[in-house]
């Protein structure tokens, strides 16, 4: 199986590992700081696995940065085994800084279960009853997996202090400079793109498309003159999802230079911040693909990449 070895701070992570014995102690609480490797997980709202059983709060573990750069504590379970043991090798208790934007929203702290239930719950720790978590805005489907249940939206976690955006991330609209790179990059991504005939068909055939047939739906701008922007080609005709099709949304980033960078499909940009104090913004993504969910951490001016992925069923 496979094992993830990581530095000696607040977590210590070995997908798989042996369970400890039961009479084991739960660590004492750790109190975030800045002298602790750092840490990134998010604050979730889980949906019950029935409609009418209640939502709750938890923290999903999801990287850490031991002066290396970002890696992922995804521990990869794909059997019953994994589920059962995984949990065991992440601290009992976690305590967890939660921000939006640059400013910390509260405080929780979280306890690792004895095992998670599901591919899903993958590096979850659970908040105690009652505990009241941070939220913004108001519950909405957005980052719902369900379409029929709303939640509020996740918010990063972090075990340093404090969190600032020293790139200023903003949401913005793409310059008149950067507008034609994106379609240049779209193109150049998706060379060839096929689309039934009839409306609801399955007769796929090659077709064209035109500039102004790419559309986008979210840009965020950084003060360094970063872009980021989401866009999907319109006009989709079959009946089927618009997974791994130019119709999905597919995200890029633009450098100052004008250099364009594919970063994937169906990523929502969920907060920007410098998680780990070392003056530089990250970004953080939330993967929307169906049966697959997680997140994508990009870094160093979009140079480095930690994703933590996890399937449904």
């Amino acid at each position: 199986m496979k094992r993830l070895v990581l530095a000696p701070i607040v977590l210590a992570i070995a997908a798989c590992t042996p369970a400890p014995t039961a009479s084991k102690e739960a660590a004492p609480v750790e109190t975030p700081t800045a002298s602790l490797v750092p840490a990134l997980g998010m604050l979730e709202e889980r949906l019950g696995a029935t409609t009418t059983e209640p939502t709750r709060s938890a923290v999903r573990m999801l990287f850490q940065n031991d002066g290396a750069g970002w890696k992922s504590l995804n521990p990869s379970c794909n059997d019953e085994v994994c589920l059962s043991e995984a949990p065991a090798s992440l601290p009992p208790r976690t305590a967890w800084n939660v921000v939006y934007q640059g400013e910390v929203k509260g405080a929780v702290t979280a306890t690792t279960p004895a095992r998670w239930a599901l591919y899903a719950d993958a590096g979850l720790q659970e908040l105690a009853a009652g505990t009241a978590s941070p939220t913004v805005g108001q519950a909405t489907l957005e980052f719902s997996s369900d379409e029929t249940r709303p939640v509020y939206r996740p918010l990063v976690a972090v075990t340093i202090p404090a969190v600032s955006d020293p790139d200023a991330w903003k949401a913005g609209s793409l310059s008149a400079a950067a507008l034609p790179l994106l379609h240049v990059a779209f193109r150049e991504t998706f060379a060839t793109v096929t689309n039934c005939a009839t409306d609801g068909g399955s007769d796929l055939k090659a077709v064209t498309y035109m500039d102004s047939d790419v559309i986008p739906s979210a840009v965020s701008i950084s003060a360094k003159g970063w872009s980021v922007a989401t866009a999907h080609l319109n006009g989709y005709r079959c009946d089927g999802p618009l997974e791994e099709t130019a119709f999905a949304p597919q995200t890029f980033a633009i450098s100052p230079d004008g250099k364009a960078l594919y970063l994937g499909e169906s990523l929502k940009l969920v907060d920007t911040g410098d998680f780990d104090g070392n003056g530089k913004s990250e970004l953080i993504f939330a993967i929307q693909r169906g049966n697959t969910s997680g997140y994508d951490l990009r870094f160093d001016d979009f140079a480095g990449e930690a994703t933590f992925a996890y399937n449904h069923h």
